[in-house]
């Protein structure tokens, strides 16, 4: 991970969610970066009552745009001039690999491509297939499998694999088998691949579910780009799929803004679009 990424963190004050929404009574310092381990980066923090540990996911969009979410931390609240840097970060990865590595969206196409393996434990996934049937053949997905076809090379055909949805082990097998698995699964499908990774869309979904405000300045590049789409109304319908999941690991200010951000793009584009009652 690139230590500029943390650095931006360090000395800063954050305010933790606390259930459904942002206790704004308990403001943290983040002190130090105790680990970085495979999943969380953690931090050492303290407020008036001491000190605490805070933990954020590894792939967070803030660790890949060097920005910490201003809605977590008040001191960005406001300022223009930080919508505008986070217009230019999250644009400029719109495409890029991030769209298959940030959370909360990772976890999304990890389940979806477990779920096509010929050998996965049903009882440890907390996707329906049907609920996101739109998805699960997508390039993305695909992307999951095609690394795990190789994950084999450089290790032991023994040693195991984890397989996560964010925090949650959905899948664990030998090198050798899930490679196997892995490319049986992309032998099977006869379907065409759906392109889902230019979608202008994710990273705003990431971002929304991760402690961002999503700039005003959002909604308009989004449309302007969809409408360059073939099927700029399938692209809107799999990011309401993507929102449901993602809206998981939201409170509940942040799902209305993603409604409110999802209501006002579909405004923008001509003729009709797929609506947004039922994201949720």
């Amino acid at each position: 991970m690139n230590q500029d990424a943390i650095a931006a963190w360090i000395g800063r004050k954050c305010r933790l969610r606390e259930g459904d929404n942002i206790a704004s009574q308990r403001e943290f310092t983040l002190l130090e970066v105790i680990e970085e381990g495979t999943r969380n980066v953690i931090f050492r923090a303290a407020d008036n009552y001491g000190e605490s540990v805070i933990e954020f996911p590894r792939n967070h969009l803030g660790f890949h745009i060097c920005m910490p979410p201003n809605r977590l931390f008040p001191e960005f609240q406001g300022d223009k001039r930080y919508d505008e840097r986070l217009l230019s970060r999250v644009t400029a990865l719109q495409s890029s690999d991030v769209v298959s590595t940030v959370f909360p969206l990772e976890g999304l196409w990890n389940a979806l491509a477990v779920r096509r393996l010929r050998v996965s434990d049903v009882a440890e996934q907390s996707n329906d297939d049907e609920d996101y049937s739109e998805l699960s053949a997508c390039d993305l997905v695909n992307g999951k499998l095609i690394a795990w076809a190789a994950c084999n090379i450089g290790r032991g055909d023994d040693e195991m694999v984890v397989i996560y949805e964010n925090e949650k082990p959905i899948h664990t097998d030998s090198a050798a088998h899930l490679a196997r698995d892995a490319q049986a699964a992309l032998g099977d499908v006869d379907a065409a691949v759906s392109p889902l990774r230019e979608t202008p869309l994710l990273l705003w979904i990431a971002a929304g579910t991760s402690g961002f405000g999503l700039p005003k300045g959002a909604v308009a590049l989004a449309a302007a780009a969809l409408q360059k789409f073939r099927q700029p109304d399938l692209a809107i319908k799999q990011a309401h799929l993507a929102i449901r999941y993602a809206g998981r690991h939201a409170d509940w200010d942040e799902r209305l803004a993603l409604l409110d951000f999802m209501n006002r793009l579909v405004a923008e584009m001509p003729g009709k679009a797929a609506g947004t009652e039922d994201i949720f």
